[in-house]
């Protein structure tokens, strides 16, 4: 049986490791970062006409912070999210409907949210500390005003720590990169870092695993389990017959 390393919690490599059992692939997880929430002051919400979320992780600290945003947000926002697992996240925690919920990038769910709403007006967007991609740009140049609010950061684990987990684990056949973070504090950690094929869950990733010295790289082209399922069976083959399609994900979008 082929092995996957994945770089992240066991609790968010679940769907992937089950789907990818059923096709002759073990899935191990080795988390390279920690979740910290930030203290934070609420930005002024009460003309805000869109939330965008475009991580699980952004999900779960806006619904924490509740107690404080619920009274100023208009009863009419509408919510943008980005990937299967986030909008799960939120159509299971937020009260409010997830209007869109398309694309494979920040730049694709703005262009989305534009196409429903061409003078989105004010765009809130809890993210973490150190957020980069295209979403905000997009948007802005559209003549959106985007509100960055911060909610929390990503901490890379010790090298030290990195390394001992490592060797108690078996023998990884591909990595699975979900985060640039996660690029970053692997190859600051390992001697040889990218000595197997390398797997990211989107461009950005891509782009962090290339400057990181990476060279045998394949990108999922969506960021769901579908997506990251056909990109690894792309690298290390498959058992099965044939593989699930996109397309009942998205219907579901």
């Amino acid at each position: 049986m082929k092995r996957l390393l994945v770089t992240r919690d066991a609790e968010r490599s679940e769907p992937l490791a089950e789907a990818l059992v059923s096709v002759g692939i073990e899935v191990i997880s080795l988390p390279l970062t920690r979740i910290l929430p930030l203290k934070t002051t609420v930005p002024e919400l009460n003309k805000v006409r869109w939330v965008v979320l475009t991580s699980v992780n952004g999900v779960r600290r806006f619904h924490e912070c509740e107690k404080k945003w619920q009274a100023t947000l208009p009863t009419d926002i509408r919510i943008a999210a980005l990937g299967k697992v986030t909008i799960d996240a939120a159509r299971g925690l937020l009260s409010f409907p997830v209007t869109v919920a398309k694309g494979r990038t920040g730049a694709e769910l703005a262009a989305e949210l534009l196409q429903v709403d061409p003078a989105p007006g004010i765009v809130l967007w809890p993210c973490a500390e150190k957020t980069i991609g295209e979403l905000s740009k997009v948007l802005t140049e559209a003549g959106a005003e985007v509100i960055r609010w911060p909610l929390y950061q990503t901490q890379p684990l010790s090298a030290e720590l990195i390394r001992h987990e490592l060797a108690l684990l078996p023998t990884p056949d591909a990595i699975l990169f979900a985060a640039p973070s996660a690029v970053n504090t692997w190859a600051h950690s390992i001697e040889q870092p990218f000595e197997r094929p390398c797997i990211a869950i989107g461009s950005t990733t891509e782009k962090a695993l290339k400057q990181a010295g990476a060279t045998n790289i394949t990108t999922a082209e969506t960021p769901d389990t579908i997506g990251m399922m056909h990109a690894v069976t792309t690298v290390l083959g498959s058992d099965a017959t044939s593989l699930p399609s996109n397309e009942s994900e998205s219907n579901h979008a």
